[in-house]
């Protein structure tokens, strides 16, 4: 199905029954900057639907790197501009935000890859989404768990999914963690975490949580990731994708029959969500009979699709 970016038919992102493997919902925005936004508001959403949850039950998130923290990150600062504009004052009236005003201290963050260079390294996705994210919301840092770089590959691996199955209280039948979302953007070739294309990790149904990587295709060569089967036990997986390099993957990975890694990933019985731009859609109306664009939504009467005026 694919939707124009408002916030009615957002909804159906947070809400709903999905069937096993069901079609994901296709949300295309004018910008990189539009789907920042939208996927802002809806991360907001999300986390406040689950707020009734016992205090002991807190919100699980795990989150890949790359250009998904920019994004966001200019999401939640579209987000924030816009109150300012209004007069509101920052901290305090964000009741009409739901990303600025969810409950971010009972949020845990997991990462859905990272790379095995040090925690403060340009490189690292906990580097960049504390500089594009967690400085800009009030989460409690002591919840983002990053990973151990300062191990070999395998063993940070290791302790990583005993941490995870710890701190995730949900789990399968099988024991793999469920996390409430697991947040991904995807590169050129199809690659999302660190599954690339053809490599055997794509593949593995062993039971491991945690998989390290020590011969990525893309630099650094060392990296851990979330197995497929743990991000297809997700309640909801979301993709942000956004650039004209992203055109032919977007393609393969919405076909009815995906063989990049980002198309394969398919929730036993979650939903699939992607948020992609008009560049990296172009092509989407070769499957689809209409690319829906979006329509402004009516609390955003001076939202021109490319926050220029934020």
């Amino acid at each position: 199905m694919l939707c124009a970016l408002t916030g009615a038919a957002l909804l159906a992102v947070a809400s709903g029954a999905a069937s096993q493997h069901s079609d994901p919902e296709v949300f295309v925005g004018y910008s990189s900057k539009e789907v920042g936004y939208v996927l802002a508001e809806e991360l907001g959403r999300l986390i406040k639907s689950n707020e009734e949850r016992p205090a002991n039950k807190p919100f699980t998130i795990a989150i890949s790197g790359g250009s998904l923290p920019k994004v966001l990150g200019g999401g939640i600062h579209s987000h924030a501009l816009e109150f300012i504009k209004s007069g509101a004052r920052p901290g305090k009236d964000v009741t009409g935000s739901d990303v600025l005003s969810a409950n971010w201290k009972r949020v845990i963050v997991f990462y859905a890859d990272e790379r095995m260079v040090p925690l403060t390294d340009p490189e690292s996705n906990h580097a960049v989404c504390k500089e594009k994210l967690w400085t800009k919301l009030p989460i409690d840092m002591t919840n983002v768990h990053p990973i151990d770089p300062t191990l070999p590959a395998e063993q940070a691996a290791r302790k990583y999914s005993s941490e995870m199955l710890r701190e995730v209280e949900d789990h399968t039948p099988d024991g793999l963690p469920i996390f409430d979302l697991v947040l991904l953007g995807m590169g050129p070739d199809g690659h999302t975490a660190s599954l690339f294309p053809g490599h055997s990790l794509v593949s593995v149904s062993n039971g491991k949580v945690v998989a390290a990587v020590t011969d990525s295709p893309k630099p650094p060569a060392e990296r851990v990731t979330l197995t497929m089967p743990v991000i297809n036990a997700a309640r909801n997986v979301w993709f942000a994708v956004t650039g004209s390099s992203k055109v032919e993957a977007v393609l393969d990975s919405l076909s009815d029959t995906p063989t990049l890694p980002a198309g394969l990933i398919k929730p036993t019985s979650g939903k699939r969500a992607w948020f992609v731009d008009s560049e990296a859609a172009a092509e989407l109306k070769t499957k689809f009979l209409a690319v829906h664009r979006p329509v402004p939504h009516p609390k955003r009467k001076h939202f021109n699709g490319n926050h220029d005026d934020l």
